[in-house]
């Protein structure tokens, strides 16, 4: 199996096949992350997929979880996550699929294609949202504001595509948990993970 950069993922997917789809973050430039600095943005080609999901399938014939890795796998187009479904569900019909997304990468997707991609064969997206708040999220130069994350989410809850997000607890401050979390519609979220 080839990776070309750190493995990170959410705990609540450490059990998971891990495959590894892009490495680095398109972005690369959240003040508080320090995972992807020296990792160059990298899309893996799909015969390196391939070749590492059959790996896996002989090692992890039963796995009941893929985590597609990477810093932003669904910065892909929608035609490569289709693609990147249909090709995880052929080794794994039955798994769940897993991966990381930024809200800027729902920006050019459509409802109809956040529909495809998760008839394709992804599951779920988890989202960092860090704060939420307007001032914390420029402070820390996150590349998008409360209403983007607002927006894009109900553009989830619109194709019934899940979602999970990160919500860094401390970031926005002592006692602001529940005001931003309101601006978020929480309705809609699976989990939450507070670090």
């Amino acid at each position: 199996m080839e990776f070309h950069g750190p493995i990170i993922r959410p705990g609540t997917d450490a059990d998971s096949v891990f495959i590894e789809v892009t490495a680095g973050c398109t972005h690369n430039g959240c003040t508080f992350c320090n995972f992807y600095r020296d990792t160059p943005f990298y899309v893996a080609p799909f015969e390196q997929i391939e070749k590492d999901l059959q790996e896996a399938k002989q090692a992890y014939p039963n796995a009941k979880k893929v985590w597609a890795s990477g810093g932003k796998p669904f910065a892909l187009s929608t035609e490569k996550l289709i693609a990147l479904g249909k090709l995880i569900s052929k080794y794994y019909p039955d798994a769940i699929v897993s991966t990381y997304a930024r809200i800027d990468d729902i920006f050019q997707k459509t409802v109809e294609d956040l529909k495809a991609i998760h008839a394709s064969g992804i599951d779920d997206v988890m989202i960092g949202i860090d704060s939420g708040d307007d001032a914390v999220l420029s402070f820390v130069n996150k590349g998008y504001i409360a209403k983007d994350i607002v927006t894009e989410c109900q553009k989830l809850d619109e194709a019934t595509f899940p979602h999970r997000m990160i919500y860094l607890g401390r970031l926005a401050g002592k006692g602001n948990l529940f005001k931003v979390l309101e601006k978020v519609h929480i309705y809609s979220i699976r989990f939450i993970l507070t670090i």
